[in-house]
């Protein structure tokens, strides 16, 4: 691996297990609202669709997807830290960004 990428990768999981979950992604009802938005936007995009091209109902539909799943991933990896934090070494962590530094 590149070591800038590296010393960037873990200086971010540094910050993680600084800063544990984000209490908005890993609430319960943060997906269900999500949900609700997207029926609607679908529902807009789907009335739209008809009165514009094709192409471009079609990428109002991608980039709503698009969306979507990086809510749902932001969201998964919120609830997932707290149980993935305990597997991390800090010290180890440290010593190998003292390692790749220049």
């Amino acid at each position: 691996m590149n070591p800038a990428v590296e010393r960037k990768m873990l200086r971010h999981v540094l910050d993680r297990m600084d800063r544990p979950v984000q209490p908005v992604l890993s609430s319960r009802w943060f997906m269900p609202a999500v949900w609700i938005l997207f029926v609607a936007l679908a529902a807009a995009f789907y009335v739209v669709g008809e009165l514009v091209a094709h192409w471009v109902a079609a990428f109002g539909f991608v980039i709503l997807g698009t969306g979507y799943m990086h809510a749902y991933v932001k969201s998964a990896a919120a609830r997932g830290w707290p149980v993935l934090v305990k597997y991390f070494n800090r010290e180890r962590i440290e010593a190998r960004l003292a390692e790749l530094e220049p």
